[in-house]
């Protein structure tokens, strides 16, 4: 019986040895995404490669923006969300669907309301608002600087349903911000604002800057 029970011990620790390999064996992929100043970092099922599955990391340039896990193509577990400083924004729970920190808040306060974000690095919809922009002409021969805060009401599911203009610089660029809304990526989503653990809709804030300088 001694000997039975020595095979078995040694087969079991093999057998978890060959898990961890496999486990610390998956490769690593690398990818530039269709704005080529984003990269991923990512691992893949064994059976399909379509499918993400693993550690995962996205990069703006050399600046780490999101990091955490996939699981059979979705989000798992706890992710970080970080600024262009690579400073860190917030943390979410995606098993528990909860916000577990947020740059500056005091959840101890706070505690019985989370607002609504954006699935992802806020720089992510910030750049593609400047990039669609740039300066726009009219504002820019006036000499006009200065700031736009785009308003996006989110629904319980996560879409923007209204956008406005909650702070103006000029007509002009007003409209130009509110007519790159139209044209966010249909695969774009919010995580929906919550009040004492019950999804609600909220406003999400957007603030771009023009400098002249």
């Amino acid at each position: 019986m001694e000997k039975y029970r020595h095979f078995i011990c040694i087969f079991t620790v093999s057998c978890l040895i060959l898990i961890n390999f496999e486990v610390s064996a998956q490769k690593v992929y690398t990818r530039k995404l269709k704005d080529t100043r984003f990269t991923e970092h990512y691992q893949v099922l064994n059976n399909n490669h379509n499918v993400l599955d693993g550690k995962y990391e996205l990069y703006y340039k050399k600046h780490l923006i999101e990091k955490g896990r996939y699981q059979n193509g979705e989000r798992a577990g706890i992710w970080n969300f970080f600024n262009l400083n690579s400073l860190f924004e917030f943390q979410y729970d995606f098993t528990r669907d909860i916000l577990i920190k947020q740059a500056g808040e005091d959840f101890f306060i706070r505690r019985n309301y989370t607002p609504p974000l954006f699935l992802g690095s806020p720089l992510i919809p910030y750049i593609y608002i400047l990039d669609s922009l740039g300066y726009p002409i009219e504002t820019y021969n006036n000499n006009v600087e200065g700031k736009v805060v785009l308003t996006l009401i989110i629904s319980t599911e996560g879409k923007i349903i209204e956008c406005f203009i909650s702070e103006s610089l000029d007509e002009s660029t007003d409209k130009d911000v509110l007519n790159v809304v139209k044209t966010f990526p249909d695969d774009w989503k919010w995580i929906p604002a919550k009040k004492d653990g019950v999804k609600i809709e909220s406003a999400y804030n957007i603030t771009v800057f023009f400098d002249l300088d």
